[in-house]
């Protein structure tokens, strides 16, 4: 069985299935001659249900499945599914967990568990599940569409892009891959590619939550806050608990100096990935647009606790230090980059330049 999974939300945890194996292909369900063909029946109407939405029907069908095979790595993969769709996390983990004792090739349950990670913004850990899921099925394409995901919440914007044209080759057909090509193209400055990306998208899923959320991003890098608002609000309202939608949303307020209406926004967002660095970070910058200096250190603090190699959240940190007076915390900090981001390559150099400028400039 292979399933695609959307990102998890905040609210009453809503996942979208779609089963893209229902027949008895060895794909799906390796080593079928040795295995009950009871279970693979069950196994079989246990997708069919989740794929229309009848998560007793097919718990009970997966159910029956691990009966006919105790090690069916698959079954437990499959109640995984059902609990994640119920919005139990913890049981799900824990069954996805043990399909994979099971069954170490399972690619789906380390897709699904990097789903997992990737829904509380440790982006980090998903994109090891996510490989680990490519190096079993190098051709299991919602997995690299998932990993694109993962590398764009961690800022990775030109790898999440070639993962994002290898699944837009294979699948020309999924709309999700395209919106998100289009973010991908809109936070590398590449208008015209996005334009194009959003086109794709807009063709075939016209009005749906992620072309919304791309075509607001895109009105965003043009200057058009107008129409960049009235995108975003239309991808909240369609879907109020996808958090990608708001944490644009979010991203567009702060643009449009509507503080207290961002703050909110990215508030709903850090309650469902609270360690998502890149939303502490936006915080931050908030705080310090309302002048909240202690807010703002709070906030690029816990940015480089979630996330150490966050450079520019360092250096960030040391401007807000200096404004509340603290010289001698702000000079810990740049000689702390100089150690570390002065390894880092030509981004982390011009940090540490950035950082030492920041203290001359007193």
């Amino acid at each position: 069985m292979r399933h695609l999974i959307g990102p998890p939300v905040g609210q009453p945890f809503v996942v979208t299935v779609l089963i893209l194996c229902t027949g008895a292909s060895q794909a799906c369900l390796p080593r079928l001659s040795k295995r009950p063909r009871a279970e693979l029946v069950h196994l079989r109407q246990g997708a069919r249900q989740l794929q229309r939405g009848d998560l007793d029907r097919a718990e009970a069908h997966f159910a029956v499945a691990a009966k006919y095979n105790r090690r069916s790595g698959e079954a437990l993969n499959g109640l995984g599914l059902v609990a994640l769709a119920r919005g139990e996390r913890r049981r799900a983990r824990q069954l996805f967990t043990r399909a994979l004792a099971l069954n170490e090739d399972l690619s789906e349950a380390q897709n699904n568990l990097g789903v997992l990670e990737l829904a509380r913004g440790r982006w980090r850990l998903a994109v090891t599940r996510f490989r680990a899921a490519l190096d079993i099925d190098p051709g299991f394409h919602r997995a690299r569409f998932n990993r694109a995901r993962a590398l764009f919440q961690g800022g990775h914007h030109s790898q999440s892009r070639q993962d994002l044209l290898l699944v837009t080759a294979s699948r020309p057909q999924l709309s999700e891959a395209w919106a998100a090509l289009a973010m991908v193209s809109v936070a590398l400055r590449r208008k015209a590619a996005a334009g194009r990306a959003l086109g794709q998208a807009r063709a075939r899923a016209p009005g749906s939550v992620h072309v919304l959320v791309a075509e607001g991003m895109l009105r965003r890098i043009n200057g058009d806050l107008a129409g960049a608002l009235a995108a975003h609000a239309a991808a909240c309202r369609k879907g109020p608990g996808n958090l990608t939608a708001r944490l644009q949303y979010g991203l567009t307020l702060i643009r449009a100096t509507r503080y207290t209406r961002a703050r909110a926004e990215l508030r709903r967002v850090l309650a469902g990935r609270p360690f998502a660095a890149r939303v502490h970070f936006a915080l931050g910058y908030l705080a310090v647009m309302r002048k909240d200096l202690r807010a703002a250190r709070k906030a690029y603090r816990r940015t480089t606790q979630v996330e150490p190699q966050f450079w520019t959240a360092w250096l960030h940190l040391a401007a807000a230090e200096l404004g509340l007076g603290q010289l001698g915390a702000a000079k810990r900090i740049c000689a702390s980059l100089q150690r570390r981001a002065g390894r880092a390559g030509r981004a982390g150099r011009r940090i540490v330049a950035r950082c030492r400028h920041l203290l001359n400039k007193r």
